[in-house]
């Protein structure tokens, strides 16, 4: 009965901190509330990239997490020549995911800086399937994907077009290659001390609240 009872107490305390019912220090990624969700009818069109298409623009977005060192960057080529690059800092405690989100995001934002840009489409490349496929997930509703899916509609509205597609890690692609060497150089790089991100990601609010349990569970066996 005690295992269960701890348990429950668990899942209680996490569904706490996800919807943000118990204070603390840090601010948890929890997801975005249904009431700030678009319309469906509003919804972003998450188009993959084709072979059909010569894009003029690619952008090659990543992450990387080294120990407890998070970094994101973005490598942008116009007419297959390198024409900007950005990197980002992650707080330490945000995950490779949250990273390559960032990186997603960033690439967006920084369409609308380019210089002497026609407008058009776009292909942007990441090696994460799981950001790829989340954006087109209705269920999922976390601050990142939603920033990304309003970039997406913006941009549709400013006439242009989106395509994502997937490129495998290590395969020698040059855009690729850049970006994944800043975003691990951006992860080291402690000179600058802001970040582009620093919510909690839920696995760890999981993850802490079994540590937090199992240290009351030990401390509670101790006492009896």
């Amino acid at each position: 009965m005690a295992g269960n009872t701890r348990d429950f107490q668990g899942k209680t305390c996490l569904y706490k901190r996800k919807h943000s019912t118990l204070k603390d220090d840090y601010e948890w990624d929890k997801p975005m509330p249904s009431t700030e969700w678009p319309h469906s009818a509003l919804r972003a069109d998450i188009m993959e990239t084709t072979d059909l298409i010569t894009y003029p623009t690619e952008i090659f977005a990543d992450g990387s997490k080294i120990g407890d060192k998070v970094g994101a960057e973005v490598a942008i080529f116009s007419e297959k020549r390198l024409v900007r690059k950005c990197k980002y800092r992650l707080q330490n405690h945000c995950s490779n995911n949250q990273a390559e989100q960032i990186a997603i995001l960033k690439a967006l934002e920084q369409l609308l800086s380019l210089p002497d840009q026609n407008k058009g489409t776009v292909a942007i490349y990441t090696d994460s399937k799981v950001t790829l496929d989340s954006p087109k997930n209705n269920t999922r509703h976390s601050v990142l994907i939603e920033e990304i899916r309003n970039m997406v509609r913006n941009l549709k509205q400013q006439n242009w077009t989106i395509h994502f597609g997937w490129v495998k890690a290590y395969a020698g692609i040059e855009g690729k290659e850049i970006a994944d060497t800043l975003a691990k150089d951006a992860a080291q790089d402690e000179k600058d001390g802001t970040y582009a991100y620093d919510r909690i990601p839920i696995s760890t609010v999981a993850s802490r609240v079994k540590e937090e349990g199992l240290k009351n569970g030990k401390r509670n066996g101790k006492m009896q």
